[in-house]
């Protein structure tokens, strides 16, 4: 395993991704790298191009409802909070937190010491080790790849199966971690649907099975994901593998699957064993295939697909964060099976995540053993941007990502360039940002606004508002609260929620400069907003 990450590491460019600015123009149609004849070659049918009068930044297409943000106003400096009706404190550290970055920009709190109460109303948590542990898409894909082919990129047709051929996919063993190098299995096809095969390895499920799925993915899943996000690479069908996975692993997607056998080469990845012209998905057979979680993870992994089909569109394969795909999958999960999310135990860790409750940055992905609460995180994120922004957000995400062609890509400007206008302005004016904060912690102001935009999701989940998504409805505030005297340490876009012993709160003299505070009442309702 060490050779293969040594060799990953040798042979993969890294890309960091820089950041656009503030306001935005209309993005060229062509790249400075690749033709667009290129461009739309890629992946064998054609990737769509704005029009010369479009804007990038899309028009509100419906009625939404009133944006109900928090006014916050200008934000003061201050040394110390003084209110009669002071009970919470929320410490945001508004930095963008980046793996690629060599700062995340980490702040502590200082010493909270007696100001604060610790003895808090914390969620059950998971008991036990839930049946289905999700992966992170940076837990299976550690590098990104980068960098311009010289001609085309993969000007290639998806391959043809029907039922009751036999291939030799590159498989992850049944023991251990997903890791690399993988094996060759034999596989037979079960069941050639319209918009799928399901791909069996040594009778893993049944015929009967096999069909079930294939009838689920072609009536209920593919056409929604599709319609949200785009269609996969190659425009053929999406082949399930079906195989004893490792444990505890419902099913998981790898970028290394969705290259053509020129790009192998061109990545030097021919000893790891990459699946080739094909859109694939692996499925593990352990779990019955009617179980919700094992039907939701079938539309998961497949956004996950076409998330990266998207980097494929970009002048340098620039890929989407793991934070904002994650945050996808589950959207879409909950979108197709209402309830999933709480089934597979993702809201109950979120709010008994000692990462989350410590300040682990919303942009950061790591878990550890029971602790998954960022995936209820980020759900809770895509549930709070597709109320904001409205339900055809995620597919301009996508929209933007496959055809901006933008030497800046990232997440900051294409969920800047996704929400409609007025969105954007309404986040932009909720509140102000003094200019030292500005000049200390942001590139750019697409990062800015999305800083922002984190902040009043931050304070949504604390309201509880009949309005507001019903999983928001369900999270208790006060089961969020930091529970140290000891210092916290804030991950840019993280946040800390301490509950005082009085009406004041004393900003300890060795807290990170660039905090901000929101100073709560009982019912967390903001009352001020200052830094220090």
């Amino acid at each position: 395993m060490k050779k293969t990450l040594a060799l990953l590491l040798a042979v993969l460019l890294l890309f960091a991704a820089g950041c656009g600015s503030k306001p935005v123009e209309p993005q060229q149609t062509t790249s400075p790298t690749l033709s667009q004849e290129v461009q739309n070659a890629a992946g064998g049918y054609t990737f769509p191009t704005l029009e010369d009068d479009e804007v990038s930044q899309r028009e509100d297409r419906d009625e939404r409802p009133d944006i109900e943000l928090v006014d916050l106003g200008e934000i003061s400096k201050s040394k110390k909070i003084e209110d009669d009706d002071l009970k919470y404190v929320m410490i945001y550290n508004p930095y963008i937190y980046d793996d690629g970055r060599l700062s995340n920009g980490t702040l502590s709190t200082g010493d909270l010491d007696k100001q604060i109460v610790i003895d808090i109303d914390r969620a059950d948590g998971l008991e036990e080790e839930p049946e289905m542990i999700p992966v992170g898409q940076d837990q299976i894909n550690t590098q990104p790849f980068s960098g311009t082919m010289e001609d085309d990129r993969a000007n290639a047709m998806s391959r043809e199966f029907k039922k009751g051929d036999t291939e030799e996919f590159y498989a992850f063993e049944d023991s251990g971690n997903l890791g690399f190098p993988r094996d060759k299995k034999e596989f037979t096809c079960a069941y050639a649907g319209k918009y799928c095969n399901i791909w069996v390895y040594d009778d893993a499920i049944s015929d009967a099975d096999a069909k079930t799925c294939a009838k689920e993915f072609d009536e209920n899943i593919y056409e929604q994901v599709v319609e949200k996000f785009g269609k996969p690479r190659f425009d053929g069908k999406v082949n399930l593998l079906y195989y004893p996975m490792p444990r505890n692993i419902g099913g998981c997607f790898a970028n290394y699957d969705l290259l053509t056998e020129r790009e192998v080469k061109y990545y030097d990845l021919e000893d790891i064993g990459c699946n080739t012209n094909v859109n694939l998905v692996h499925m593990s057979s352990r779990y019955g295939v009617e179980h919700p979680s094992s039907l939701s993870t079938m539309a998961h992994e497949f956004q996950h697909l076409i998330c990266f089909t998207e980097a494929f569109g970009t002048a340098d394969l620039t890929q989407c964060s793991t934070w904002l795909n994650e945050a996808m999958s589950g959207y879409v999960e909950e979108l197709i099976y209402p309830g999933v999310q709480y089934k597979a135990g993702r809201m109950t860790s979120y709010m008994d995540s000692d990462l989350i409750r410590y300040g682990q940055s919303l942009y950061n992905f790591e878990t550890t053993g029971l602790d998954i609460g960022v995936y209820g995180s980020v759900y809770l994120y895509a549930m709070y941007l597709e109320q904001l922004a409205g339900e055809d957000v995620f597919a301009d995400v996508h929209k933007y990502w496959r055809t901006s062609y933008s030497d800046t890509l990232d997440e900051p400007e294409a969920l800047v360039n996704a929400v409609p206008k007025k969105v954007y302005k309404a986040v932009d004016e909720s509140v102000t940002y003094p200019e030292d904060i500005v000049e200390k912690n942001f590139n750019c102001e697409d990062e800015v606004w999305m800083s922002k935009l984190t902040l009043q999701f931050y304070l949504d989940i604390l309201d509880e508002d009949d309005s507001d998504p019903a999983d928001f409805r369900n999270v208790r505030p006060r089961a969020l609260l930091y529970d140290q005297y000891d210092s916290a340490k804030i991950e840019g876009g993280g946040r800390v929620i301490i509950e005082l012993e009085d009406d004041t709160f004393e900003i300890p003299k060795k807290a990170g400069k660039g905090l901000i505070y929101v100073a709560l009442d009982e019912d967390f309702n903001v009352l001020s907003i200052s830094y220090n």
